[in-house]
């Protein structure tokens, strides 16, 4: 059975929505959940994937970019990532400026963590 939840990206409402499917009152539709896909926001993830390894829960974030880095991965030992993490795009940004002759850049980002890596 596949369970869809929106998390509207806001980590406490990913967050409630992974308690709920933990605390379910059938026990055994956690003990045969195999993993979660999401969260899709970088903001969202690392709460998640903190938690998901004391329930030993996977987690598959297929578009957050950025908060966990490989780096920390033995943090996160459940949490796996279809994309690469922000910081991995620096050296095609900087030849792409460089080819291209730019020597000043300005990046507009939303509120949050997300584009943080690209600000280095």
């Amino acid at each position: 059975v596949m369970s869809i939840n929106d998390g509207k990206c806001e980590a406490d409402v990913v967050m409630k929505r992974f308690i709920d499917i933990i605390k379910t009152k059938d026990t055994s539709r956690f003990r045969s959940t195999v993993g979660m896909l999401g969260p899709a926001c970088s903001d969202t993830v690392e709460p998640i994937a903190g938690v998901s390894k004391h329930f030993r829960t996977v987690v598959i974030s297929y578009s957050a970019e950025g908060s966990i880095s490989s780096d920390n991965s033995n943090d996160y030992p459940y949490f796996f990532r279809t994309i690469a993490e922000n910081k991995q795009y620096k050296h095609a940004y900087i030849a792409t400026l460089q080819a291209l002759g730019w020597s000043k850049v300005a990046a507009l980002t939303q509120d949050g963590q997300k584009y943080s890596d690209y600000m280095s």
